[in-house]
């Protein structure tokens, strides 16, 4: 399991970009067909994000959170 976050002052710059391309190079390397990742619906860049690289929704989970 691997969390990647950015921090908004650090976005757009291609830091998630390089995040991911590393992340997709290392599970081909380790023979890995596909990935699993999980975004926060609250986040709509987040969203935005993993969409724009081709992820698809195949599910949604339920966490009770503390505010």
């Amino acid at each position: 399991t691997v969390q990647v976050y950015v921090e908004p002052a650090s976005r757009g710059a291609g830091i998630g970009q390089a995040l991911w391309e590393r992340l997709v190079d290392h599970a081909r390397t380790l023979g890995r067909p596909s990935l699993f990742s999980t975004v926060d619906a609250e986040s709509p860049e987040g969203v935005a994000f993993a969409q724009h690289r081709g992820l698809v929704e195949v599910g949604r989970e339920v966490e009770a959170r503390r505010r």
